[in-house]
C-alpha cells in the first residue's frame, strides 16, 4: 500500500491510532520503486497478529456504529426542521388568505385547484370579465397586417 494512494490517507493515516494497530499486526514500511510503502510481513500463523487485526476490526466496527448514528440523528433534526418551517410558512399563508378574505370580501379567492379538478371553470362574472378583456377578431386582422 503506497502512502501516498488517497483512500490510505482518508481512512487509516488520518485516523489517530491506525497506523501503530497496523505495526502491530506485522505491516511495515519500505520503499519501493522510490516511495514508501506498506508491506505485510503477517503470516496466516502469526496468532497475534490476527488477534490484533480482530480488536482493530472490532474498534472500526464500534466506531463506523457510532458515526452511523450520529448521522441518522443529523439527518433527521434537519428533516424535522424542515418540517417544522414548512408548517410555518403553510401557517403564515392561510393566516393572510383568511385576513385578506376579512378585508376584501367583494374579493373571494378563487380555489383554482378545485376548479380544474371538477371540470368546472370560474364563476359567470369572472369570465363575463375575461370577454370583455379579449381583443375583437378585426383588432386581430390588423394586427397581423
Amino acid at each position: 500500500i503506497r502512502y501516498t494512494n488517497p483512500s490510505f490517507i482518508k481512512h487509516i493515516q488520518q485516523h489517530p491510532g491506525c497506523l501503530p494497530y497496523l505495526e502491530a499486526a506485522g505491516w511495515h514500511a519500505e520503499v519501493a520503486d522510490f516511495e514508501k510503502v506498506l508491506a505485510c510481513s503477517v503470516r496466516p500463523s502469526n496468532e497475534e497478529a490476527w488477534q490484533v487485526l480482530k480488536a482493530a476490526h472490532a474498534e472500526a466496527s464500534k466506531l463506523n456504529d457510532t458515526m452511523q448514528g450520529k448521522l441518522a440523528r443529523k439527518v433527521k433534526k434537519k428533516q424535522q426542521a424542515e418540517g417544522l418551517r414548512l408548517d410555518r410558512v403553510r401557517q403564515d399563508i392561510e393566516s393572510d388568505r383568511e385576513r385578506r378574505k376579512i378585508i376584501f370580501p367583494e374579493h373571494a379567492v378563487v380555489d383554482l385547484g378545485a376548479a380544474t379538478e371538477t371540470g368546472e371553470g370560474a364563476s359567470e362574472e369572472a369570465q363575463g370579465a375575461s370577454d370583455e378583456q379579449q381583443p375583437s377578431a378585426g383588432r386581430l386582422e390588423r394586427k397581423n397586417q
